[in-house]
């Protein structure tokens, strides 16, 4: 398995991939329609996110993207313990997932 950077020639692909893997949870094909816009992964989505393209043998299993900043470190409070938690503020300091999917394989 590797991963690659997304570029906008792969939207296509990554919007078939997420409409094939949300059908593996049990959704019906009406569902699957009206779902189909906010499963549809532009090239200007990819283009304004950070998208991560997963591939095993040349086949495209999966992928990510991210938008927003990363969260600073400094900003995260400390636990009773003195150490940084890693989970304060998790949501809302960390980049927005765009979107997150993994074919069956």
């Amino acid at each position: 398995m590797s991963f690659r950077a997304g570029g906008p020639g792969d939207a296509p692909l990554l919007t078939e991939l997420a409409l094939r893997a949300k059908s593996r949870w049990g959704y019906d094909s009406g569902f699957l329609e009206a779902a189909r816009a906010d499963l549809t992964i532009t090239e200007e989505a990819v283009l304004e996110s950070t998208t991560v393209v997963c591939t095993r043998a040349e086949r495209v299993i999966g992928f990510y993207g991210l938008v927003g900043e990363p969260p600073d470190a400094r900003r995260h409070p400390r636990s009773s313990t003195g150490r940084r938690s890693r989970f304060s503020k998790c949501i809302r300091d960390q980049p927005r997932i765009l979107n997150t999917m993994i074919a069956a394989m």
